[in-house]
């Protein structure tokens, strides 16, 4: 074990660390929502006699402005914000049933809130990011939560990383966040902070290249992971 290891353990931020917060997505990374959002869309479409095909799924992940997507995607003569509060309602109605924790993801955040700032940065309305972290029982370790609906361009444009890190009072480059999409790698990358990618189990065959580190779920992300990454101070 190293000294900073046995630092940040012992209640102390060790100082090989580069980064001093760190930002979580939220579907696919601490909650298991991608199919569910998935027979949203495919309901909601279905309304407008359009069927949402299996192999569409994949451009659907971690996008943000979802209503303005699909209307242009599909030709969908609707204003958005009808559209938005179709799919809000139907994704609610499961959703307010009880959404479920990805592995690792309630024990890591518990693991690393008393040493590093955590916030959470979705491509999703901030109610609903609201209601999934009080549903994991996690809210209490977040400083700050980010919507989509709190910034004017979503992933994988960088705004909601940048707004995170502006309310966290922590500089971008001392941010680690940690995504499971590309678009949200893209997104972290351009904000200049460090990212590990999880990838969700739809995107595990993608290229994460552009990730400074790649687990298969939050279970690894321990102490001697984010040592490995800092020690490595790969450039951004």
């Amino acid at each position: 074990m190293s000294k900073g290891t046995e630092r940040l353990r012992g209640h102390e931020t060790p100082e090989p660390f580069p980064f001093k917060a760190i930002i979580y997505d939220l579907d696919g990374l601490l909650v298991d929502s991608e199919e569910l959002w998935f027979e949203t869309f495919a309901s909601v479409l279905s309304r407008y006699g359009i069927t949402l095909e299996e192999e569409q799924r994949v451009f659907l992940l971690g996008r943000g402005n979802m209503s303005s997507f699909l209307i242009e995607r599909f030709g969908i003569k609707e204003e958005p914000s009808v559209l938005r509060q179709k799919i809000w309602e139907t994704f609610s109605e499961q959703a307010e049933k009880g959404l479920k924790p990805l592995p690792g993801a309630v024990d890591s955040v518990k693991r690393l809130s008393p040493y590093l700032r955590l916030a959470v940065a979705s491509s999703a309305h901030t109610d609903y990011v609201e209601m999934a972290v009080l549903q994991l029982g996690i809210r209490d370790f977040f400083q700050v939560l980010v919507g989509g609906d709190q910034v004017a361009r979503a992933k994988p444009q960088p705004e909601v990383f940048l707004r995170a890190s502006e309310l966290l009072e922590v500089r971008p480059e001392q941010c680690l966040v940690l995504e499971d999409s590309l678009s949200g790698v893209e997104a972290a990358k351009a904000a200049n902070m460090f990212c590990i990618a999880v990838p969700n189990r739809f995107l595990v065959n993608s290229d994460f290249s552009r990730a400074d580190l790649l687990i298969p779920t939050l279970e690894h992300l321990d102490f001697s992971t984010l040592q490995k990454l800092a020690e490595s101070k790969k450039p951004l």
